[in-house]
């Protein structure tokens, strides 16, 4: 007996830059048979658009709010992605469940979606989209100290982060969404400090 489970599955990835978030979405795309990613990043609105907001403290770009990213276009890239997976023919691989007594079952993979970025969960659509929900946490130290070694455009300028930016700016909104977080139903909260994933 065969069994396609051939409903899409989303799954959103959420937490602060540095926390590991990233890492965990390419380890599960590398090893789901077919699994897809959306990473919030890839949205941001480029440094001199008008859509951008500084911050008082600072007069810094905020880049830890909705408004930096072009959300529109990621949730039509959401959607499309989510119509392509849906049509996907079922798969040949498959996994046999045994049972003493019962006939083996041949259980078929369900298409993954991975939906990724520091406040997905800010965009209720998004909220809604999402069958599964996670947050990964992290402590101030730890965070400051992995924003300080990180390469933040490998293929781009070498743009570096203001040293005064993550106090300023990046912590105490981290801080905002882990708070807005804690109010949406559904969300797994995960330790970034127990353990890290490396991609």
């Amino acid at each position: 007996f065969v069994f396609d489970r051939m409903k899409l599955l989303t799954i959103g990835i959420s937490g602060a830059s540095c926390s590991g978030k990233t890492s965990v979405a390419s380890m599960l795309e590398k090893i789901l048979p077919r699994c897809s990613v959306i990473n919030q990043d890839n949205y941001y609105y480029e440094e001199d658009s008008s859509h951008h907001v500084r911050s008082i403290n600072g007069n810094f770009i905020n880049w830890e709010v909705l408004s930096a990213f072009n959300m529109k276009k990621m949730k039509e890239d959401i959607a499309v992605l989510t119509k392509n997976l849906s049509k996907l023919t079922p798969s040949h691989e498959s996994t046999s469940l045994k049972y003493p007594g019962f006939k083996s079952i041949e259980i078929r993979p369900s298409p993954v979606l991975i939906i990724e970025g520091i406040i997905i969960f800010k965009d209720q659509e998004i909220v809604n989209l999402c069958d599964r929900k996670y947050f990964v946490e992290i402590d101030h130290d730890t965070c400051q100290s992995r924003r300080q070694t990180r390469v933040w455009d490998p293929e781009g300028d070498n743009w570096k982060e203001n040293p005064e930016y993550f106090e300023a700016v990046a912590w105490p909104e981290y801080l905002n969404c882990v708070e807005e977080v804690k109010q949406v139903p559904g969300i797994n909260f995960l330790d970034s400090n127990v353990s890290s994933i490396e991609a």
